[in-house]
């Protein structure tokens, strides 16, 4: 989770990208970034699923881990009380936030964003989205679907 936290962290203070990005949706991403894999089994959500796995009957069969590990997260986050300086729409709205940025790392959903970045997605040129699609969703369908309506002539 740190390599994942730093890398959020540089992302973030790019001056670009900072100035697009609200306060809270800041924090949301760090505590993701932290807490995106926290209390990981080691294995797959594939594995899980044929496996039959106790958390398969907790969490649907479709990013089981991913589901874990939100709930995992947010139990952290009563635990500390760490969001009890935000109001109860700011604490719904990270809430919501949070899960959506957890359950975007579901790798099995990644490729169709990754390989659409391959060419790269530039902040200074041409090619210049300037992040504002984060704002709509972070589920990488829905990112992919708005950056090719962009694309599109």
């Amino acid at each position: 989770a740190i390599d994942v936290a730093q890398a959020t962290l540089l992302y973030l203070i790019n001056p670009e990208i900072n100035r697009v990005m609200s306060s809270l949706e800041k924090l949301c991403l760090m505590i993701a970034a932290v807490c995106h894999d926290l209390d990981h089994p080691g294995l797959n959500n594939k594995y899980l699923i044929e496996a039959d796995h106790f958390l398969t009957q907790f969490f649907k069969e479709d990013a089981v881990l991913e589901n874990y590990h939100a709930a995992a997260s947010f139990l952290l986050l009563h635990r500390s009380d760490l969001l009890r300086g935000l109001t109860s729409t700011q604490s719904m709205a990270a809430r919501k936030l949070i899960m959506k940025i957890i359950l975007a790392t579901d790798v099995s959903k990644q490729q169709a964003f990754l390989s659409f970045c391959g060419n790269g997605v530039h902040l200074n040129n041409t090619r210049d989205y300037r992040i504002e699609t984060h704002r709509s969703s972070m589920a990488p369908e829905a990112v992919v679907q708005e950056w090719r309506d962009k694309d599109s002539p």
